[in-house]
C-alpha cells in the first residue's frame, strides 16, 4: 500500500454485529418488527467475503482485510498501521445499510465500530478503485485514501476528526454488557 492508494469498501458494514443483535439480544432493540429481526438474521447467509476477495485479487488489489472485531474503523486502522500510513476514512461514504442503521440507532452505538464480517476493504490505486466500483455496482464505495502520516485511521466525519492507532472497542461488547446488566436486573 502506497500513500495515494483509496481504500474501497465492497459490501455493507456491521452485518455481522447486526444479525447477532437480533438473534441473540433483541430486547435490547427497542421496538423492531418481526420482519425487521428476521431481516437481520439473514445476514448470517452474507458474511462470507470468499468470492468478492477471490474476484478483488483477481483484478489486483494490492491488500485486503475482512473486517471483523472494531469494524470498518479497526479494519481500517490495521491497514494503516500495516502500510505504516494513516487512511483518511470518510465516514458518510461508509455503507451501512437501512436495516443495520435502524438497529444501531436503536441500541445507541455506532456501526462503524460494530463487527463487519461480510464486509471487505481493498487497497487500490485510483484507476482499479473505480474498476472495483463498476464490478461491485451499489455496493462498493471508496471511502478512504491512504496518506503520510502516523499509523492508523482517521475518521474524518463533517469538520470533526478522530484518529484510531489501535482498533476500537468493539461495540457488540458495550451492548452485550448492557444485554447482561438487564439479564441480572430482572433476574
Amino acid at each position: 500500500i502506497k500513500p495515494g492508494h483509496m481504500l474501497v469498501q465492497i459490501r455493507e458494514a456491521a452485518m455481522e454485529g447486526t444479525f447477532i443483535m437480533a438473534s441473540d439480544m433483541p430486547q435490547i432493540l427497542g421496538e423492531l418488527s418481526e420482519e425487521d429481526l428476521r431481516g437481520a438474521r439473514s445476514y448470517l447467509d452474507r458474511l462470507s467475503v470468499v468470492d468478492v476477495a477471490l474476484r478483488a485479487a483477481e483484478m489486483g488489489v494490492v491488500a485486503m482485510h475482512d473486517p471483523t472485531e472494531g469494524g470498518v474503523i479497526g479494519a481500517a486502522a490495521e491497514m494503516g498501521r500495516g502500510a505504516r500510513l494513516r487512511v483518511r476514512l470518510h465516514r458518510d461514504r461508509v455503507l451501512v445499510g437501512a436495516l443495520t442503521e435502524k438497529i444501531c440507532a436503536g441500541a445507541a452505538i455506532d456501526p462503524l465500530k460494530l463487527l463487519s464480517s461480510g464486509t471487505l476493504l481493498a487497497a487500490a490505486d485510483n484507476e482499479l478503485a473505480e474498476a472495483l466500483m463498476n464490478e461491485f455496482p451499489g455496493e462498493s464505495s471508496i471511502i478512504g485514501t491512504f496518506e503520510e502520516g502516523g499509523p492508523g485511521a482517521l475518521v474524518v466525519d463533517g469538520g470533526r476528526a478522530e484518529f484510531h492507532s489501535e482498533p476500537p472497542e468493539d461495540e457488540i461488547y458495550r451492548v452485550w454488557r448492557a444485554w447482561a446488566s438487564q439479564r441480572t436486573s430482572s433476574a
